[in-house]
């Protein structure tokens, strides 16, 4: 099995589809390439979209630059001992100036520990911040694995490489213009030996910087795709057991992590090779051509021996800061190929909530009415939906039933605002949904979803997840008697308190489902939406969820999709779609005289397993 992992089964869905947004950006920028277009640097896009502290960078690049300029005096205090001069003046002078060096050299670090830090800290929060508003369109073309690694990896490397771009390069440079300052004082001539380091410097710089950004780049992706892969394969060894398939997952494994070991060696084999023989090459030839020059003026009479040694300690100097320069600019460019997945998360449209958004925050209540909506995931698509119209009346239960692949889940996307109707509208009283606070119209809604997922912590913490307010424990008694899972809860030994194991996997689907019923209980929606709330669970936990949303929820707007049509037809109202299309609506007994979709559907199902109670 040469693909793996979610983003290359991803990428194989869409290169077959011809809609994946990656895809698509992919083959716009490679167009741009061949077209000669200039494309934006991802770097500043993401600069300039980061709430970075520029204040505490700035006050760590000031810090660094005078901390350069003394230790740029060391060698020069150093050789001047060597006229023999040893009095107290002078040795006080280099003691004074060493003490400085090191002084300003700890308060330099520490600054700019510090402001990694903080950059770091900024970069994550709002690449989070970022992906938690974007639009779903973003999380449909890019896998879970791509934005794991962003928030952490990507992240982290980026905040980190901006103060090593932004502080510890130019502290560099200044070390390296204040060194030729010094130089300059002694005389002219000994500086003629940067014409030969400057160039073989810079040439590295371009050319391995270029080479180690493109790796980084592949890492980055390469890490993004094993993560991927062990993530979801970890959280679902259980499926693998119970399938026998340890073998292949074992196979499948050891080429994901081939494929990054691959981009490792040219990273960590080949590209470090590269940089220690530069190293050792630049330190060999910057001796002994130092070494020669200067012996050679110092023959002929064109300086001293104190100019000779200051010389010789400020070549080892100035090799020195071009090597910090040349590694650090390595990093630089490796974070810059990391940039690109940030700026695409940038670019990305984003959902605009609480204070940004404009729309209405004073929601009427009233019915819910879908007015010829029509719906495409792309704009090249076919509609999922088309032409849809209908009513869900306030107060009542409504039940949206159809085949499989019907539209219906794309229906409640649509109520939820994951997604905007491209052709309609959606309206609740006489206001358009799309017109409303999204923060305030959610909030309107409450959801549950089949196989409702609760995320670790104590069983308090998944009733009241969503809800913004004190819930009291004669509160929290009362609803879990409601949904008939107190007296499992009495025999806990923490009680409320007791901790779940991840995503819930230490209770039952059924004690899942009404957990998640009783968030929407706690949160007092005016709209409820369950969707498959029986699902997969046995007829009478099946039973017991159904009583709960029928009985618990009287005089709210109830909104139910379901392929369990002996609990639908109970409902005041069912909206029947078929294949994106409208095929009826009415109550149970309206559509089996009238719609020939709905009949079909019960006929599918035995009279004894839909009617019989």
């Amino acid at each position: 099995m040469k693909q793996f992992g979610y983003r290359s089964m991803q990428k194989q869905q869409n290169a077959k589809n011809g809609n994946g947004m990656e895809e698509k950006m992919k083959q716009k920028n490679e167009t741009g390439k061949k077209k000669g277009k200039t494309k934006k640097n991802d770097f500043f896009f993401v600069c300039k979209h980061i709430r970075f502290s520029w204040g505490l960078i700035i006050l760590a690049l000031v810090i660094g630059s005078v901390q350069s300029i003394v230790t740029s005096m060391v060698p020069d205090a150093t050789a001047n001992l060597f006229d023999g001069d040893f009095s107290t003046g002078k040795l006080l002078g280099v003691a004074q100036t060493l003490a400085i060096s090191l002084v300003l050299g700890l308060v330099s670090y520490v600054f700019r520990v510090f402001a990694e830090s903080k950059s770091v800290l900024a970069a994550r929060t709002s690449v989070w911040e970022r992906m938690i508003n974007a639009k779903m369109e973003y999380y449909d073309a890019n896998d879970p694995a791509s934005r794991l690694s962003m928030v952490t990896v990507d992240a982290q490397t980026f905040g980190a490489g901006l103060v090593q771009l932004f502080v510890y390069i130019p502290t560099m440079v200044v070390l390296l213009l204040s060194c030729v300052v010094q130089l300059l004082g002694y005389s002219s001539k000994l500086l003629m030996i940067l014409w030969l380091l400057v160039p073989m410097h810079l040439i590295y710089i371009f050319f391995v910087g270029r080479w180690q950004q493109r790796l980084g780049k592949d890492l980055a992706w390469q890490i993004g795709d094993l993560t991927g892969y062990l993530a979801e394969r970890i959280r679902n060894l259980p499926m693998i057991k119970s399938f026998a398939a340890e073998e292949k997952e074992d196979k499948n494994g050891v080429e994901a992590a081939g494929k990054l070991f691959q981009v490792y060696k040219r990273y960590n084999v080949y590209l470090q090779a590269v940089i220690h023989s530069y190293q050792s090459l630049t330190a060999m030839i910057s001796t002994v051509v130092s070494v020669l020059w200067g012996a050679y003026l110092l023959k002929t009479g064109q300086t001293d021996i104190t100019s000779f040694l200051a010389f010789s300690m400020y070549v080892a100097s100035i090799n020195a800061t071009f090597l910090v320069i040349s590694i650090v600019w390595g990093f630089v460019k490796d974070f810059q190929g990391r940039a690109n997945r940030l700026a695409r998360l940038i670019e990305a449209p984003a959902e605009t909530t609480g204070k940004m958004d404009s729309g209405k925050v004073d929601i009427p209540d009233g019915d819910i009415c879908a007015e010829k909506v029509e719906f495409r995931y792309q704009e090249n698509d076919k509609p999922v939906l088309k032409d849809i119209s209908f009513v869900i009346p306030r107060g009542k239960v409504t039940a949206i039933v159809g085949p499989s692949g019907s539209g219906k889940t794309t229906l409640i996307k649509l109520l939820e605002r994951l997604y905007s109707p491209t052709g309609g509208r959606i309206t609740i009283g006489d206001v358009d949904i799309e017109e409303t606070n999204i923060e305030s119209w959610r909030r309107k809604l409450s959801y549950v979803v089949q196989d409702a997922g609760v995320f670790s912590g104590t069983l308090r913490q998944a009733f009241c997840y969503s809800v913004e307010r004190e819930v009291s424990e004669e509160e929290l008694i009362r609803v879990a008697e409601k949904i008939d899972l107190y007296d499992y809860i009495r025999t806990l030994p923490d009680g409320f308190d007791t901790l779940l194991a991840n995503w819930g996997s230490s209770l039952s689907g059924g004690q899942r489902q009404r957990i998640a019923i009783a968030r929407a209980m706690l949160r007092s929606s005016d709209i409820l939406i369950f969707d498959e709330p029986t699902s997969a669970l046995d007829p009478e936990t099946a039973n017991a969820i159904c009583r709960i949303i029928f009985e618990e929820f009287q005089g709210k707007t109830v909104i139910i999709i379901s392929h369990e049509l002996h609990y639908v037809a109970q409902a005041d109202k069912i909206v029947v779609v078929n294949q994106g299309r409208m095929e009826g609506s009415g109550s149970h007994d309206e559509l089996m005289q009238a719609c020939r979709v709905y009949h079909d559907l019960v006929q599918e199902q035995s009279y004894k397993e839909v009617f019989s109670v």
